[in-house]
């Protein structure tokens, strides 16, 4: 297996995952497969899952005889890829007969003033796991919005609660935050305005969903993958956070984050 980031902006996404995977696990299974890169995780309290999915089109070079998975301690790829400098391609590479490694390599393809050249071998592990099946989901409300003001909402909600309560009824949507320093709630569509780049609202009935947010807040830590982000909503089912990638609508980073049980 071997694969090549050339592009300056791609490698800068790459980056950004893998340096952000560890706030929700440790360890991590990656799932080369012949037609592309496969992810998917539980953070350690089993309260959100994550989904990554990286098509071969999306890589300057992709290249997977067989198919084959390997674990990998998330720490040392955040403080790994945290060594990369702007200018330089990513290659990652692994193979059978080292099966115990996985090469990584920093490199300019040309000479760059105070840019060096950086090969990794780090060692893998055996990480018991299985690929859960994700069902598909008709959700009753989808969001688009810029990333930007997504992560604003969500760090003033932080200030109020640890807890963030989506309210849709009559017509309105909003996210409301309640706790100890007072009230907040941001609405986000009502019969006169509307900011966001797309809203569409499949049901009539009432809904007051509840979600923890510091789980939406390491959600929002991957904002550099898209300057918009979609999110889905459905009674009863977990919140859907999800990252396109720019130049391919097929691969992508998404979260699963459980709702909280009302105790009122």
């Amino acid at each position: 297996m071997k694969l090549i980031i050339g592009n300056k902006k791609k490698a800068h996404i790459f980056t950004s995952i893998f340096q952000n995977l560890n706030r929700f696990t440790v360890d991590i299974n990656i799932y080369f497969k012949k037609t592309e890169l496969y992810i998917q995780g539980m953070d350690t309290s089993h309260c959100s899952m994550f989904e990554i999915i990286l098509k071969k089109e999306w890589f300057e070079d992709y290249i997977c005889d067989s198919e084959c998975f390997i674990g990998i301690n998330a720490l040392i790829l955040y403080k790994i890829f945290n060594t990369k400098q702007e200018n330089q391609i990513i290659v990652l590479e692994y193979s059978e007969e080292s099966s115990d490694k996985l090469e990584i390599c920093f490199k300019n393809l040309e000479p760059v003033e105070n840019e060096f050249s950086k090969e990794f071998s780090v060692p893998l592990m055996d990480i018991d796991s299985e690929l859960l099946q994700i069902p598909e989901v008709e959700y009753d409300i989808f969001v688009n919005i810029n990333t930007k003001s997504f992560s604003t909402m969500v760090s003033q909600l932080e200030i109020f609660s640890d807890v963030v309560q989506l309210v849709y009824e009559e017509n309105e949507l909003s996210l409301n935050g309640d706790g100890d320093n007072g009230k907040i709630k941001i609405l986000l569509k009502d019969s006169k305005n509307n900011n966001l780049n797309k809203c569409e609202i499949e049901t009539e009935d009432d809904m007051k969903l509840l979600y923890s947010t510091k789980y939406i807040s390491d959600f929002c830590s991957f904002s550099k993958i898209n300057s918009k982000v979609n999110i889905m909503f459905k009674d009863g089912m977990p919140m859907v956070v999800h990252y396109e990638l720019e130049d391919n609508e097929n691969s992508y980073v998404k979260f699963y984050l459980a709702p909280k049980i009302d105790n009122d």
